[in-house]
């Protein structure tokens, strides 16, 4: 797996924007690291029918732009923390069997495709509103305002890209 540079700059033509404006707890390196993958973020994004930005939002929040992310109590991996079937919470789920393993989750193009894949046909197309959907996502429970803190924490960042 390639490294990216930090000072790596999107390619031209990236819709997403250079710098996020009012976001809680901004961080320009994070963001960065983010938009290094903007190109595969778009590609993905298309193929599943999903907005890149609101998948770059989701990228900032679950790993921060690095692509051997790992959450120490569920073992979600990657860019997107897709919970790998070999994890000891995805080994009790029968969901999880067909999915990736954590090692293969560090490859940017297997996490985005999977998370991608996750997104669009397991929540937002389930589910019937766009932070329900989030919440799903993130593991929230939807609360009495149909909404929760991942979904958010994720259309804040979404909103810092107005």
């Amino acid at each position: 797996m390639e490294e990216i540079e930090l000072t790596e700059e999107p390619k031209s033509g990236c819709p997403l924007p250079g710098t996020l404006v009012d976001v809680d707890r901004y961080s320009d390196d994070a963001w960065k690291r983010v938009l290094s993958y903007c190109d595969l973020i778009v590609a993905k994004s298309t193929e599943y029918s999903l907005n890149p930005k609101l998948v770059s939002a989701i990228i900032y929040v679950e790993s921060k732009g690095l692509a051997n992310a790992v959450n120490e109590d569920t073992g979600a991996s990657g860019l997107m923390q897709v919970i790998p079937r070999d994890s000891a919470y995805g080994m009790s789920q029968s969901w999880a069997k067909s999915r990736p393993t954590i090692l293969e989750l560090h490859d940017p193009v297997t996490a985005l495709d999977s998370g991608c894949y996750i997104l669009s046909n397991d929540f937002i197309s389930k589910y019937p509103t766009f932070n329900s959907a989030l919440c799903g996502y993130g593991g929230s429970e939807v609360n009495e305002y149909g909404t929760c803190d991942y979904a958010y924490t994720v259309t804040n960042v979404l909103s810092g890209m107005e």
